[in-house]
């Protein structure tokens, strides 16, 4: 980069003079190539669709990110190429459709230190600092924590970091936020991690203003856990949900530091030489309606909306997929317009390379497009002919896998348990109404094209693996889970303690679940079962029963649970409705002729005692 010339006070024969000597000094700006546009990236975590004001929301507050959607482009048909935080992450990062190299999921703890995005793929970071462009990563990385996978190793000149994102508040004990990193070492930071990460993205433009830049924030808002500040919950008393409350001052968070981003961009006259994105991961979390407002929320979910479109996050139904996504340069692209042809997340690399300058090389493989032709005029087409998703959720339950593929305004989706559905997304962005039946040619010809993608792709890099019990049983807020060689011990902290049990090998009953049991709670409890990829459940799926909460003596209760179809994939156990604590020294599923299914804890006994 050159640097510009100090301010010079010269009186007129001296200028005739310079001009005699040398023509060309007339002219000192034309020798001077223009400094390449920054471009910066803002994502999301579990947004939902409809969760922002410049998506129709009456009640998320988002004033500085619909400045972005104000002052550029909203793609109204923005997706990402996995309803999953890692994989969508991947396609992202690379560019490329995730499944191309077998990043399917996110991984199960069981290989954590060797799972993430394989370090033979590159990323927008490379491709940029190879274009002479400084990189950094501020926020949730979530692509590998092991040897070579780590944000400082796949091409971030700097990184401000955490593993998971799964961090909000400072840990109570030490009041610091945990497992934060800067490049490979632990920092110590006392603050909201969305604040933290605001500030760290601020100092970032500030350090390399006179040169171009490439900066990812991931923020973790909206994403379980739901946990706000108390000054932004106090701007949404009058909400009654508790856990509506929550999100929307989550989000009250996370617009203000978009908005830090944003405003030190116009402090340092940038906003005209800068490229910004703004997108979430995937669909939101929504979660279930509750009997009442603050009744404990399940596991992972937030509140968040889709309208109108339905699924939500782990499905391929628009709300799992199509997400709110907005790009701005001001100068150079019209603002204040809508985009309804298709684009997705992997047009974000090959974009930001064009804006650059750069070409990506055909040995990269990409798989988005440059997106500034269509939305500068020059091109009238759509982006797009053809988009694919695929998503194999559990790996280990075919039945419930995913794909889908969207030409045009039509979508063919086949999401786990629900049968083949061909939808007119122009008409029916809701996905209402299945025209399958009647269009069998479309039908048979869009599978025939997902098949020849999907051939070109790897399998999944890695299968869950059942034995791993911090996957099988997770407690929720009010149930804090310690799994022991023989019991699994649950302090029960709130009035719904909740713990869902996972990996159940594929059987649809009917069933009996022995739960071998002490506990010193109160009330009835509850067995809920899910045939969902992820844990989802509801009244009319469950079953009660009776426990002594004497916590003197072992009980074992048999539980009845009628045939399922499609096989369960989740149980919920509600061991009772107070504080307390309860010890399991048995779990164990069984079908109707008495062979063990699933036992996470303990084998089941000769003789039950049956309590109604």
């Amino acid at each position: 980069m050159i640097d510009a010339p100090p301010s010079i006070t010269v009186k007129p024969l001296f200028v005739v003079t310079a001009l005699l000597l040398n023509p060309l000094a007339a002219f000192p700006a034309a020798n001077v190539p223009p400094k390449k546009p920054n471009v910066i990236v803002l994502l999301a975590d579990d947004l939902g669709y409809a969760d922002l004001g410049c998506q129709g929301s009456t009640d998320v507050v988002s004033p500085n990110i619909d400045t972005i959607a104000a002052n550029g482009v909203r793609f109204t048909s923005g997706y990402v190429t996995a309803p999953q935080c890692c994989p969508s992450r991947a396609g992202l990062i690379t560019g490329r459709y995730p499944n191309r190299f077998g990043f399917e999921t996110n991984w199960p703890v069981s290989v954590n230190a060797k799972a993430g995005l394989p370090t033979g793929e590159r990323t927008i970071a490379d491709h940029l600092k190879a274009a002479g462009y400084i990189t950094g990563m501020i926020g949730k990385w979530h692509l590998g924590d092991g040897e070579g996978m780590q944000p400082y190793r796949r091409g971030f000149d700097e990184s401000f970091w955490h593993p998971n994102g799964g961090v909000l508040f400072p840990d109570p004990k030490t009041g610091l936020l945990s497992k934060l990193r800067r490049g490979p070492d632990l920092v110590k930071v006392p603050e909201y991690s969305t604040d933290a990460f605001g500030r760290e993205a601020v100092a970032f433009i500030d350090r390399h203003q006179n040169e171009p830049f490439f900066l990812y924030v991931a923020f973790v808002p909206p994403h379980w856990p739901m946990e706000a500040k108390p000054e932004d919950l106090a701007k949404f008393a009058h909400i009654p949900d508790l856990h509506r409350r929550a999100m929307l001052a989550m989000m009250a968070s996370l617009d203000e530091n978009v908005g830090r981003v944003l405003a030190k961009l116009r402090e340092a006259k940038l906003e005209e030489n800068t490229l910004v994105f703004f997108l979430s991961d995937n669909g939101g979390a929504t979660g279930r309606a509750r009997s009442q407002p603050d009744a404990d929320f399940e596991f992972g979910n937030n509140t968040s909306k889709n309208d109108p479109c339905r699924g939500v996050k782990g499905k391929l139904l628009e709300g799992g997929i199509r997400i709110p996504f907005m790009l701005q340069w001001k100068g150079r692209i019209p603002a204040g317009k809508t985009y309804d042809h298709p684009v997705i997340s992997l047009d974000i690399l090959p974009t930001a390379l064009a804006a650059a300058g750069s070409k990506p090389v055909p040995e990269d493989k990409l798989d988005g497009g440059n997106l500034l032709p269509f939305l500068t005029g020059e091109n009238a087409t759509a982006p797009h002919e053809t988009l694919y998703w695929r998503f194999r959720y559990p790996s280990g339950k075919p039945a419930l896998h995913r794909w889908a593929i969207r030409q045009g305004d039509w979508k063919l989706v086949k999401d786990g348990s629900e049968p083949l559905a061909l939808y007119d997304l122009g008409a029916d962005i809701g996905e209402a109404k299945n025209l399958a039946a009647d269009q069998p040619a479309r039908v048979a010809a869009m599978q025939v094209a997902y098949q020849r993608w999907d051939a070109q792709n790897r399998e999944p890099l890695w299968k869950e693996d059942p034995a791993s019990p911090p996957d099988n049983v997770r407690g929720n807020p009010h149930a804090s889970v310690q799994v022991k060689p023989t019991e699994i011990r649950v302090e029960c902290t709130g009035l719904h303690p909740q713990i869902t049990f996972s990996n159940i090998p594929a059987a649809l009953g009917p069933f009996t679940l022995e739960i071998k049991l002490k506990s010193t709670s109160k009330g009835p409890a509850r067995i809920f079962w899910s045939t969902d990829g992820r844990p989802t459940f509801s009244d009319d799926q469950s079953v009660s029963f009776e426990p002594a909460h004497d916590g003197q003596e072992w009980l074992v209760y048999t539980v009845n649970i009628p045939a399922i179809t499609p096989a369960p994939t989740f149980l919920r156990f509600d061991p009772g409705n107070a504080p307390g604590l309860v010890r399991i020294a048995r779990f164990v599923l069984k079908d109707a002729n008495e062979k063990e299914v699933k036992a996470w804890m303990g084998k089941p006994s000769a003789v039950s005692l049956n309590r109604p």
